[in-house]
């Protein structure tokens, strides 16, 4: 009977002051929608900055003259550092072929070029490439220094840049969160605070009859529950929405790396989805904490 009564009024109060309910459900609905925009937009560049990772390698740049046993003895120096995954050998008519393929857009580009005037190369991959941009350039230096390297270049520059731009957007998600949390706060409070002011007579009859605390205070936390998960919900279908749109449009790889918009994992989209309800839940405790002692 209790639950029922309770359930009841929460519902009623909705239908009181259906503009204020809409209002209140619409601003926590466009925070949340813009914060979960901006996750999906980091979690789809932290995938991106990964696959690209994978390609950060020195290039070795041979010296002319090597003899077969010297390349192989400086590819087996370098493979036995730990932070090495793999050395490949990069032949001049290789690299002539992959540069015919960059240009095969322009090959008049290629006109009269033969392999032998690209160098010998070594490329060398590494285990976990992120954990190591800043120790690259040293990395460099050490190969520069041994007599078979003539250049030693690496492409880590972007890659760095990237994940630089991939650290901001994590850092304006928690400002953006925290303001959420705040929006949330705020408006579920003043919410709730209306809400005991326009039905003030009727709950001081109910405490006086000796209605029990769970009583009073259950319409109202079911309310702010109800509006939070509204609100939640919607904006997790309009984020959806748009990464429906987006996957349309975008490539199916980057760089020749198989590549696929992803939806926001379901623990994340679950934890949004709590997190705005606890904070709406706890936002309700004051305004009604406030009145139970009055």
């Amino acid at each position: 009977m209790g639950v029922s009564l309770i359930i009841g009024k929460a519902f009623s109060s909705f239908k009181r002051r259906p503009l204020a309910q809409i209002a209140a459900t619409g601003v926590i609905f466009l925070q949340i929608t813009i914060f979960t925009l901006g996750l999906f937009f980091y979690h789809n560049l932290r995938q991106t900055t990964e696959i690209l990772g994978q390609e950060l390698s020195l290039t070795v740049f041979l010296k002319e003259g090597l003899s077969q046993q010297e390349v192989e003895h400086l590819a087996e120096e370098i493979l036995s550092w730990p932070e090495v995954a793999s050395v490949r050998y990069i032949s001049p008519e290789e690299a002539f072929e992959r540069l015919k393929q960059a240009f095969s857009q322009n090959p008049e580009l290629m006109s009269g070029l033969v392999p032998d005037f690209l160098p010998p190369s070594l490329e060398i991959y590494f285990w976990k490439p992120f954990d190591l941009q800043d120790k690259l350039p040293q990395m460099a230096k050490t190969l520069s220094g041994y007599p078979q390297v003539d250049e030693v270049r690496y492409a880590g520059d972007w890659l760095a840049r990237l994940q630089g731009f991939s650290d901001l957007i994590r850092t304006a998600l928690l400002l953006v969160a925290t303001i959420l949390l705040l929006t949330v706060s705020v408006v579920v409070a003043n919410v709730i605070r209306i809400n005991i002011h326009s039905r003030a007579q009727e709950l001081e009859i109910l405490r006086l009859l000796g209605a029990s605390r769970g009583l009073l205070r259950g319409p109202f936390l079911l309310e702010a529950f109800f509006q939070a998960l509204l609100a939640s919900l919607l904006a997790l279908a309009t984020v959806y929405l748009i990464f429906i749109r987006l996957q349309e449009s975008m490539p199916s790889n980057i760089f020749g790396h198989p590549f696929r918009l992803q939806y926001l994992p379901w623990p994340w989209l679950a934890g949004i989805v709590g997190g705005v309800i606890l904070v709406s839940l706890l936002a309700s405790f004051l305004p009604l904490r406030q009145f139970l002692k009055e």
